[in-house]
């Protein structure tokens, strides 16, 4: 098992990641949805209709009422828009340009990957301007497994930015200290490592499920029109290489389907590894 701490450049790395989705994304507002003055027309249709079936079915002479069924009444309303959801899915990455002095050049990769190897990846979202604060935004992280396993523990830091059109720096997500030391956060892949009944290794698709709420990573106060950056960097590997897919940000994940340890603290997870 091989551990790393978490990069010190994190803050200027996602700045620079983030200034490229604003050069790169703009936000769109949706036309708000009224309902036309139905109530009327309809009270007025139904009471005529009433009032005709009531005249019509009426024993007259002797008669009995008509067992037909009434003419079809009229089409009602369309009903009031569900609460809007938003789905962004993320497949361009960055990573930092090693040969510069600073190492905070952020060029693409082609190939992100965690583990071995592997160098800290940075993406960045913009918010839509239909996001209902109070629906949960999910992270979802799509990584595909293969190699060896050397290891019974995989860990990987988040550390994430907040950047508002109208402020002059960017914010921490999950921290509060001004340096943004306190808002890394670290994150336990549930058994991720498995092998065959002949012992070999079996490449894996894996799913993790990062609430951005106070009760999971700790994020608060992300807004419409805010741009995320974020950046995975390997803590502790397992041997394995993995992948990284895609990212997809969306408020429809009502019920995510990882079970992963988040982690506040490096010593946290520093004993998370050593059980």
């Amino acid at each position: 098992m091989r551990r790393m701490s978490p990069s010190p450049r994190n803050a200027i790395f996602l700045f620079a990641a983030a200034a490229l989705c604003v050069s790169s994304f703009g936000c769109h507002g949706n036309d708000a949805l009224g309902l036309e003055d139905w109530q009327r027309d309809l009270l007025g249709s139904l009471g005529g209709g009433l009032a005709g079936a009531v005249l019509s079915d009426t024993v007259i002479g002797g008669g009995s009422a008509r067992d037909e069924p009434g003419p079809v009444g009229p089409e009602g309303p369309q009903g009031p828009p569900g609460p809007p959801i938003f789905s962004i899915f993320i497949d361009t990455f960055f990573g930092a340009d090693l040969a510069d002095d600073l190492s905070v050049v952020p060029v693409s990769n082609e190939e992100p990957m965690l583990g071995p190897g592997g160098t800290p990846l940075a993406y960045t979202a913009v918010i839509p301007s239909n996001f209902v604060s109070s629906n949960p935004i999910t992270m979802r992280v799509l990584l595909y497994r293969s190699g060896p396993c050397t290891g019974d523990c995989f860990i990987f830091t988040v550390d994430a930015r907040l950047f508002r059109l109208e402020a002059d720096d960017a914010q921490c997500l999950g921290g509060e200290a001004a340096d943004c030391s306190d808002a890394t956060r670290w994150v336990r892949v549930a058994s991720p490592c498995a092998q065959a009944e002949d012992g070999t290794e079996v490449e894996q698709f894996i799913v993790v499920d990062l609430p951005l709420t106070q009760d999971a990573l700790g994020y608060e106060g992300i807004s419409p029109g805010d741009v995320l950056a974020f950046e995975l960097d390997t803590f502790a590997d397992d041997g394995g290489i993995y992948n990284v897919f895609g990212v997809e940000l969306s408020d429809a994940f009502v019920d995510p389907v990882a079970s992963d340890e988040i982690l506040f603290t490096n010593d946290d997870a520093l004993e998370a590894c050593s059980q």
